[in-house]
C-alpha cells in the first residue's frame, strides 16, 4: 500500500507546473474545468433509492393548478416521495439529492409572492427534514428582494448546538435533561462530569477538541481558535452568500464582486490564522506545524460521531490521479495565460479578471462535481475515504460549511487554492504605490496603547440540542448551558493625527499584520483587515479615532453570553453571522509580547465606484465597497515604488500582551486555554 501524510500529498499536487497539451484538453473535454457564466457551477446529479413518500398539503386555486407546470415544483415533489427530504435523515448540502431538493425549494420559497402562492401551503413543513427547510429558508431571506434585518437570524451555535459544543457535553445535557423533575444535586458525580445548578440554569464545562490526549503536531493548541462558535458560524454564513450551486445571474445581481469576495474572504481567513500562529512562532522559535490523525469530538443528532480523520492515505487510485490532473490543467491556463474550453470561445486570463476567472475555476472543480466529492471524501475522511456516492448518516466536518473550520486540514486545503492566486500575481504588473502617494496628506503621529488579551467564560444555551421542535415535550423547565473559555481582547482605541491640506474626502485602511524582518510589502499576503472606511477631513490637524467598538464591520456576540449577571433586556444584539467575529480580530499575545505590526493608509475617496455592485441593502453592508481599488489593497498584490517615510501611509510597531488566569471556577480547561 502506497501511503503518505496528507500534507505530502498537497505539495507534491501542488508541484506540478505544467501539462502537456493532450492532457489538458482531455480535462477540458471531460468538462470539469468551467468557468460558465450564466450556469451553475457545475451539474447537478439527482435521485437515490426512494425512502417513503408525503403527502403535499394544497388548496385549489388556479395558482396551485400552474404549479403542476413548475419545473421545480415537480421535481421537489419527485423527491420528496422519493424519501430525499425524511426528516431524521442528516442533511449534508454537499450531497447531490439534498441540494437537488434545497434547490429547487429554495426557488419555490423564492417565487411565491410574485406568483401568488403559499408556499407552506404546498407542502407540510412539519414532515420535511428540519435541517433542509431551515437552509432554503434562509436563502430565500438573504435572496429576496425585501430587507432583511441580521438579527432574523439566531446564531447557528443556538439553533444547531452539536455542530459546536463537544459530544461529552451534549450527551451530558441529554441525560441532564432527562433527570425526573430536574431535581439535580451537586454530587461527585456532578463534579466529575463538570456540571453545576444555578436556580433555573445548570451550565456543563465544555472543552476544545483534544482536550484528553497527548500533543500531537501542535495544532491542538489552536483549537479555541479553529474551533471558536462565532468563526464556525460566521463560515456558515459565508457559505449562504456564496452557495456553490447557485446560478450565477442571481448572484451577480445582487453582487457583481461575487467572486473577488469569495476569493477574499478566503484570503483572509488565511492570513489570520497565521498571524494565530505567531505566539506559538515567536514563544517557540518554530514555524513548523505538524499534524496528523484529527478527532472532531462532535456527534450528528442521529447519535453518530462525526469520524475521525486519518493523517495518512491509502491507496493511489485513478480518483486521486484525477485530482492531480485537474491541478496540472489550471496550472497550465494560468502558463499560458487563457482558459480554452470545448466548443466556446478561448477566454484569457488578465490583471482585471484573473481573481473572478481563477476563482471559478478552483470553484468549478473542488467545490461541485466528481472532483469535489473525491477531495471531501479523500480529505474528510482519510485513509480510503468513503464511498462517494452513497447517503451518508454520519458525513464527516468537511461535509458542513458549519463545521470545515474545526479540521486543520481544510486550512491547508484553503492555503493549497490561495497558492494559485499568488503565483499568478507574481507574473503580473505590482502595485505601484508611488501612483497613490499623497503629499499634502501626511500621518503625523499615532497613539497605539496597550493590548492585552486573554481568555475569558462564555456559555450559552444547549437546549436544542436535547429538545426539538417536533419532540412532545418541547419545553423544559430548565436551561441548559455549555460554558467554554474563548479568545478575546482588551478594550482599546487607536488614534492617528494627520494633517491634510486641501482633501476632504478620504478612504482610510487599517491592516495588521506579522513583524517585519526586511520589508513589510514582502509579508502583503498575512496582513489582515481591521477596517476599511470614508473620512472626511478638516482643514488643520484632524484626528482619526479607531476602535472595534465604532466598527461595522465585526460581530459581537455577547448578547448570547449567559456568563455574568447582566440581564438580557439590558443588552445591545450585535451579533451578525455573516461578519468576522470581533472576539478574534486580535491574535492571541505573549506574557512578555507578541511584535506585530500596524499599517494605516489614507487615499482620496475621488475613485468612485463606476459601476452596479449592489442594489440589495443587505448584501452592500457586508461588502463595504467603496472605493473601485482590488479588495485586500494595498496587499493585493506584490508593490513597488514605495517609501520606508511616504506621507499617507505609516508601518508601526506594536505589541500584543497576553494575561494569564489560572484561577479556576468550577471546572477544569486545558492548560493553553488559561
Amino acid at each position: 500500500m502506497f501511503q503518505f501524510t496528507l500534507l505530502l500529498w498537497l505539495l507534491s499536487v501542488g508541484m506540478s507546473i505544467s501539462a502537456p497539451s493532450d492532457e489538458f484538453r482531455g480535462m477540458v473535454n471531460e468538462g470539469e474545468l468551467s468557468v460558465d457564466v450564466d450556469g451553475p457551477l457545475m451539474g447537478i446529479v439527482p435521485g437515490y433509492a426512494a425512502q417513503g413518500e408525503r403527502q403535499p398539503h394544497r388548496t385549489g386555486n388556479i395558482f396551485y393548478e400552474l404549479l403542476e407546470y413548475n419545473d421545480d415544483y415537480k421535481i421537489f415533489k419527485n423527491l420528496v416521495k422519493k424519501g430525499i427530504t425524511m426528516k431524521g435523515l442528516t442533511f449534508n448540502i454537499y450531497d447531490e439529492n439534498m441540494q437537488e431538493a434545497a434547490s429547487h425549494l429554495f426557488e419555490l420559497l423564492h417565487g411565491a409572492e410574485d406568483a401568488g402562492y403559499n408556499a407552506e401551503k404546498l407542502f407540510n413543513f412539519d414532515e420535511l427534514n428540519e435541517d433542509l427547510v431551515a437552509y432554503a429558508t434562509q436563502l430565500n431571506m438573504i435572496y429576496r428582494d425585501k430587507h432583511v434585518d441580521t438579527s432574523a437570524f439566531s446564531p447557528p451555535f443556538i439553533t444547531k448546538p452539536n455542530f459546536f459544543v463537544n459530544g461529552e457535553t451534549i450527551l451530558k445535557a441529554m441525560k441532564i435533561s432527562n433527570y425526573l423533575y430536574n431535581n439535580i444535586d451537586i454530587t461527585e458525580e456532578a463534579y466529575v462530569d463538570q456540571y453545576f445548578k444555578n436556580y433555573d440554569t445548570v451550565t456543563i464545562n465544555s472543552n476544545y477538541s483534544g482536550w484528553n490526549l497527548p500533543e500531537n503536531g501542535g495544532e491542538e493548541l489552536l483549537n479555541y481558535f479553529r474551533e471558536d462558535i462565532s468563526l464556525n458560524s460566521y463560515y456558515y454564513g459565508v457559505h449562504l452568500r456564496h452557495p456553490y450551486w447557485m446560478f450565477r445571474h442571481r448572484l451577480y445581481a445582487l453582487n457583481s464582486r461575487n467572486d473577488e469576495h469569495y476569493y477574499y474572504i478566503h484570503q483572509q481567513l488565511a492570513a489570520r490564522l497565521y498571524l494565530e500562529k505567531e505566539h506559538l512562532r515567536q514563544e517557540n522559535n518554530s514555524k513548523k506545524n505538524d499534524f496528523g490523525d484529527f478527532k472532531p469530538y462532535l456527534i450528528h443528532e442521529n447519535g453518530l460521531p462525526f469520524p475521525s480523520r486519518s493523517g495518512t492515505i491509502g491507496d493511489w487510485s485513478e480518483d486521486r490521479a484525477k485530482i492531480k490532473a485537474i491541478d496540472i490543467a489550471i496550472r497550465e491556463c494560468m502558463s499560458r495565460g487563457i482558459i480554452m474550453m470545448e466548443n466556446k470561445s478561448p477566454i484569457r486570463l488578465s490583471e482585471d479578471n484573473y481573481i473572478k476567472l481563477l476563482t471559478r475555476l478552483f470553484r468549478g472543480n473542488f467545490e461541485v462535481g466528481r472532483i469535489s466529492k473525491i477531495v471531501r471524501s479523500l480529505f474528510g475522511y482519510g485513509g480510503n475515504g468513503y464511498p462517494i456516492d452513497e447517503y451518508n448518516p454520519a458525513p464527516s466536518l468537511l461535509h458542513h460549511p458549519q463545521t470545515a473550520l474545526r479540521d486543520p486540514i481544510y486550512w491547508y486545503m484553503i492555503q493549497f487554492v490561495l497558492n494559485y492566486f499568488t503565483e499568478y500575481k507574481e507574473s503580473i504588473e505590482p502595485v505601484n504605490l508611488q501612483k497613490h502617494s499623497l503629499k499634502r496628506c501626511e500621518i503625523i503621529d499615532a497613539e497605539i496603547p496597550k493590548i492585552t488579551t486573554y481568555f475569558d467564560y462564555y456559555q450559552f444555551n444547549i437546549n436544542k440540542a436535547v429538545i426539538k421542535k417536533s419532540s412532545p415535550h418541547f419545553k423544559i423547565p430548565l436551561t441548559i448551558t455549555a460554558r467554554q473559555k474563548r479568545l478575546k481582547h482588551s478594550k482599546f482605541e487607536l488614534n492617528f493625527t494627520v494633517d491634510c491640506e486641501g482633501i476632504k474626502n478620504t478612504i482610510v485602511r487599517l491592516f495588521l499584520g506579522p513583524p517585519c524582518t526586511d520589508s513589510c510589502w514582502e509579508e502583503y499576503s498575512h496582513f489582515f483587515e481591521l477596517d476599511k472606511f470614508a473620512y472626511s477631513f478638516e482643514e488643520g490637524l484632524n484626528t482619526i479615532t479607531w476602535s472595534p467598538e465604532i466598527s461595522n464591520k465585526f460581530s459581537n456576540d455577547e448578547f448570547y453570553n449567559m456568563e455574568g449577571s447582566s440581564l438580557l433586556k439590558d443588552r445591545i444584539n450585535n451579533y451578525n453571522m455573516f461578519k468576522f467575529p470581533e472576539n478574534l480580530i486580535i491574535p492571541r499575545g505573549l506574557e512578555k509580547g507578541l511584535n506585530l505590526t500596524l499599517f494605516i493608509m489614507i487615499t482620496s475617496a475621488d475613485e468612485y465606484l463606476d459601476e452596479f455592485y449592489s442594489a440589495n441593502k443587505f448584501f452592500a453592508d457586508l461588502m463595504n465597497d467603496i472605493d473601485n481599488k482590488p479588495l485586500g489593497f494595498p496587499f493585493d498584490r506584490p508593490a513597488v515604488d514605495y517609501y520606508d517615510d511616504a506621507p499617507n501611509y505609516k508601518f508601526y510597531n506594536i505589541t500584543i500582551y497576553h494575561k494569564k488566569n489560572n484561577i479556576e471556577k468550577n471546572g477544569f480547561f486545558s492548560p493553553h486555554l488559561h
